[in-house]
């Protein structure tokens, strides 16, 4: 497969993948959860989402660009500049799992709706796995990207 081929297909694999994601986000947040939550309950989803979105950003701050960049460049060295960007965004992903919790703590009154935004915000921490999708997207692999 040449490689113009190669993009095209992994083009169209990530455009899918995408919608797919986009699809059912829309289907989660825009439709069934505010007919289960109450007004209130929806304000505090949002404000919590919109805080995981912004802490996941920091996570990443273009880190993962910059360790495609460097590993396409020096291929030879793609293990011990993802092995940097894990460490990296787990150090990143300790320090906004601290504001998330600090933010639960000093907004939310009750404790079971810290534990559960607690619990929550633990998927920050996974944040510092996607620094393996560097490999994939080095080889250009991206359907393994997309599935998961």
């Amino acid at each position: 497969m040449t490689l113009s081929e190669t993009v095209i297909k992994n083009v169209i694999i990530s455009f899918a993948g995408r919608i797919y994601t986009g699809i059912l986000t829309f289907v989660v947040v825009a439709v069934l959860l505010p007919r289960t939550l109450s007004a209130a309950g929806f304000g505090v989803f949002s404000f919590y989402s919109t805080l995981f979105v912004i802490l996941g950003v920091i996570v990443d701050f273009g880190s993962n660009v910059i360790a495609v960049r460097e590993g396409s460049k020096e291929p030879g060295r793609l293990g011990s500049i993802v092995y940097s960007l894990i460490l990296l965004r787990l150090f990143m992903s300790l320090v906004c799992l601290a504001v998330a919790l600090v933010m639960a703590a000093l907004f939310e009154q009750d404790w079971g709706d810290r534990l559960l935004i607690a619990g929550a915000s633990l998927h920050i921490l996974f944040h510092t796995l996607g620094g393996f999708g560097v490999v994939f997207h080095v080889r250009m692999k991206f359907s393994s990207v997309v599935l998961a």
